[in-house]
């Protein structure tokens, strides 16, 4: 298969994860107007922490087993060696969640009281309702990695598309009809959990009987995944400790504008979550491929272009997001969703940053990273927030992510090098982010917002004409594959 060919099919199936990845957050994104009208920013608040808190438990019940099954799926084309790597990883999960949704329950007067500041015991509901879904997190987990595993990404796509719409409506007919508060949009996780969970163990009932569960695989996969358990809850800290520094220093409302902006800001995440999904099961599929690096370097580059465009979008239109998706009581999120974007701009580049270390079996540089970043983070978060508030824990978040994919391009390019082109990739991310802020400032003056609109508008559509232009030959790919072609 030629090397045109090959990135032809990783952008074939990122636009098929795309498509599920914009439609199902075009649904969510549909909630926020819902929910910037039905909620205050102190509810949010409560949902953030509460989201914030079963993030990390599941983050220690998978144990960085997903990563370790991509891995593992690929070293052999044996059904019932991978069938082992799968039903190993989901015994595991399955005891350890067990073990976090007792400890969870047990610990809802203490959260209550000394978190939250709240002793309401008919506020416990949502807490109670959240900690089951760790059960119902399993099996969708697990089916959709396979799907991927499987180069599967139109079966990827039904299932998780419908997943999230099933979510997203017991959650509309609870919390809009029902009026049950923030409990309904947890009830509605579990719910879509259940059914989705049932719909899973007849999809992977043969795959996930103990027969095939293997203590030797679980042992060398937990070896594996182990480094990545640390630094697990260093992506956490990274990523959710913040919510708990503004919620000590200045309360739930706060912590709720900046759970909006970073909704909004992760609107990006439509298109690197896509890209994030298709390159992993591609990556590792064309490891013993002559061509391999030039593949991955090709990718880079296109991917580097892809993001500038992505980035100046956000940084220009968040604003109009805002006034279009929320009530004015949240538009003062508008640079902490700014920031989010950036970030998330800047993590997607871990992805292919990570790759070198990835192909060598390697996680303990991914780990350092993230330590280096969190510790980063809490640092920041000690010194800004006290004085900036959300945009102070956004400012550290985004600062402190960004030594992530430079320090994995560094120690991946020891061990597996590829000429990307990072010069030229810089070049049009930092052309972005000046384009941005430059013109967003100049036109936030006396200006309407239809003029600002078009305004923006006209900026960006030149922004994109002049990259497409100076890089439509690398763009078309043809140029550089002539001999595969």
């Amino acid at each position: 298969m030629s090397t045109l060919i090959k990135i032809k099919s990783l952008g074939k199936d990122s636009v098929i994860y795309g498509l599920s990845s914009v439609l199902t957050k075009m649904i969510t994104v549909f909630l926020i107007p819902v929910y910037t009208r039905i909620f205050t920013p102190s509810d949010y608040g409560v949902m953030n922490i509460i989201t914030n808190v079963l993030s990390a438990c599941a983050l220690f019940a998978v144990f960085g087993l997903d990563s370790a099954a991509a891995r593992w799926y690929y070293d052999s084309d044996d059904l019932a060696d991978r069938k082992s790597t799968l039903s190993s990883w989901f015994y595991f999960q399955t005891i350890v969640s067990t073990v976090f949704v007792v400890l969870m329950l047990v610990s809802t007067p203490l959260v209550f009281k000394y978190l939250l500041k709240d002793s309401d015991q008919g506020n416990y509901l949502p807490w109670i309702i959240a900690s089951l879904t760790l059960w119902t997190m399993i099996l969708p987990k697990v089916i959709n990695s396979l799907f991927r595993f499987r180069r599967k990404p139109k079966q990827a796509v039904i299932f998780s598309l419908s997943h999230s719409i099933l979510t997203i409506g017991v959650t509309i007919l609870t919390v809009v009809y029902m009026r049950t508060g923030i409990v309904g949009v947890f009830i509605g996780r579990l719910c879509a959990g259940i059914a989705f969970s049932v719909v899973g163990y007849f999809i992977l009932k043969d795959w996930l009987s103990f027969s095939n569960f293997n203590k030797v695989r679980l042992k060398k996969m937990l070896k594996f995944s182990a480094p990545l358990v640390p630094s697990s809850l260093a992506f956490w800290v990274l990523n959710s400790a913040n919510s708990f520094f503004l919620l000590y220093y200045f309360g739930k409302a706060e912590v709720g504008l900046y759970a909006v902006g970073v909704s909004i800001g992760a609107f990006l995440m439509l298109f690197t979550t896509a890209f994030q999904q298709a390159w992993g099961p591609f990556a590792f599929s064309i490891i013993k491929d002559k061509d391999a690096k030039d593949v991955y370097a090709s990718v880079f580059g296109i991917y580097a272009i892809l993001a500038s465009i992505l980035l100046l979008f956000s940084v220009l239109f968040i604003p109009e997001i805002l006034v279009l998706l929320t009530t004015p009581k949240f538009y003062s999120a508008s640079w902490v969703a700014t920031l989010m974007s950036i970030n998330v701009i800047v993590a997607s580049f871990s992805y292919i940053a990570n790759l070198g270390l990835n192909i060598v079996k390697t996680n303990k540089p991914y780990a350092r990273a993230v330590f280096m970043a969190a510790g980063l983070n809490l640092v920041l978060n000690f010194v800004i927030v006290p004085h900036l508030g959300m945009l102070g824990s956004a400012l550290s978040v985004v600062i402190s992510q960004s030594i992530v994919p430079v320090y994995l391009f560094y120690k991946s390019q020891q061990v597996y090098f590829v000429n990307y082109n990072f010069k030229k990739a810089l070049f049009y991310i930092l052309i972005a982010l000046l384009i941005g802020i430059l013109f967003r400032l100049l036109v936030n003056i006396d200006l309407g917002f239809i003029h600002k609109l078009i305004l923006k508008t006209s900026i960006f559509i030149t922004f994109l004409s002049i990259v497409y232009f100076v890089n439509r030959k690398h763009l078309n790919l043809s140029h550089l594959f002539k001999k595969n072609s």
